[in-house]
Parts: C-alpha cells; structure tokens; sequence
C-alpha cells in the first residue's frame, strides 16, 4: 500500500530523501522570515536577560462579513438539538466504553444499568467542565 498512498500524496516513498526535501523547506521558510525582520514592523526582539523575546504587535480585528454570518446560522439550523447524555449512551452502545467500568463496591459483580449512570456523569463532567473553563 506504501507506493500507492505515496503517489497518491505525491511523496517519495524514501524516508529519506522525503526528510530531506521537507528540512530543506523548513530552512527556506526560516531563512526568509529571518531576512524579513528587520523590515517587519509588527515584529520587535526584546532582550530579556541575555535572551531574545519576540514580541508581536496585536491583530486588528476584522468585521465578520455578512456571508459568514449567514452560513453560521445556517449551519446552526441544520445540527440537530440532541442533550448530551444522548450522545454520550449513542457512543456506548456504538464502543461498548462503559462495560469497562465496574461497581467500587462490587468489584466483580454488575449492577443493574451501570452503563446509564456512567453516561451521566461522564456527561455532567463534561459540562461542569466545559462551564469552568
């Protein structure tokens, strides 16, 4: 399969030589950011103790065209509405994941529909977490 996935990539199937012409990139791309500096006003070396620190002046923000705006509704308007402790028990039942939990104090033995209590809070983790951050 090697050569049909390398020629469909369009890359060598020699490690090697496919290493080399990709260091040799990274240094063409390196050498013309550092020829670029100097001339680059967004761009300032600060020396911090003998170390160079690269500072980058801010962004300015772009206005969101209107197009953008209409397709992330559009968008929105077509993902299903669907609570996460459904999509948490549709991945179970597609991997199985939470058969691979047992009870703490039943180690061998199953406790009816621990599979449903695992998606629970496997989903309200996830929420207190997304909520935290």
């Amino acid at each position: 399969m090697r050569p049909q996935v390398c020629r469909t990539l369009e890359r060598d199937t020699d490690s090697g030589r496919e290493l080399a012409a990709l260091a040799a990139l990274l240094d063409a791309a390196y050498q013309q950011t550092a020829g670029n500096m100097p001339t680059n006003i967004a761009v300032t070396v600060v020396a911090h103790t003998g170390d160079g620190s690269v500072n980058l002046s801010p962004l300015d923000k772009l206005d969101e065209p209107a197009s953008l705006t209409t397709l992330q509704h559009t968008l929105a308007a077509m993902l299903p509405q669907v609570d996460l402790p459904d999509v948490v028990l549709d991945i179970h039942t597609l991997t199985g994941f939470a058969a691979a939990f047992t009870h703490l104090s039943e180690r061998r033995a199953r406790v009816d529909d621990l599979h449903l209590s695992i998606c629970a809070v496997s989903s309200d983790a996830f929420f207190l977490g997304a909520v935290m951050n």
